[in-house]
């Protein structure tokens, strides 16, 4: 990644990850730990020195991503936070006044948060631009069609899709089509 040569701890960052690779079984927090610490950093460093192009992509992205890309960024701060606290990633978890994003609590947290809800956005344009650039690649290589990607036809019922689409997301449907009773209400069909 742009940047990676120029952190000060990068072979300790390097030596952590060889360490990680060494093992015969994968220990996911670890590895998490260190990746995530070297995100950190690397966006730290794009603040303070990225050139004024790749300032100008990331700000467009976010612009062409608009309110999806800030509320899945704004979950993903809260989700830490509670995550740190000792609670669940699943926003169903979280005190009341944290599971609407239009609550007060969440628009202070917001405020607050700026600095790593951006993280969070960079971390999503990181990927795009690496998938792109992978996609481009693929192509120059001789592939017709390139890169494709998933499909989902489906969201997770406690992920940001969820959270953010509030009583437009039709969260119990399934279950209550699968298992109707009389004094069920009828479903709500939500994207």
């Amino acid at each position: 990644m742009p940047g990676f040569a120029d952190l000060p701890d990068r072979a300790e960052l390097e030596a952590a990850l060889a360490d990680l690779r060494a093992t015969t079984l994968i220990d996911y927090p670890a590895v998490h730990r260190v990746k995530l610490r070297a995100l950190e950093a690397l966006f730290a460093h794009f603040v303070a020195h990225a050139d004024a192009d790749a300032k100008a992509a990331f700000e467009q992205f976010c612009r062409d991503h608009g309110k999806a890309l800030e509320g899945h960024a704004l979950f993903e701060a809260l989700s830490e936070r509670f995550m740190a606290e000792g609670m669940n990633a699943a926003w169903v978890t979280w005190p009341e006044q944290y599971q609407n994003p239009d609550n007060l609590a969440v628009r202070d947290f917001a405020r607050a948060a700026k600095h790593r809800i951006a993280f969070h956005a960079w971390l999503q344009w990181t990927a795009d631009t690496q998938i792109s650039n992978a996609r481009d690649r693929a192509k120059a290589a001789g592939m017709r069609i390139g890169l494709y990607l998933d499909l989902a036809v489906g969201i997770s019922p406690d992920g940001s899709r969820a959270w953010i689409g509030g009583p437009a997301i039709a969260n119990h449907a399934a279950h209550r089509a699968a298992r109707p009773t009389p004094s069920a209400p009828p479903a709500r069909i939500g994207g």
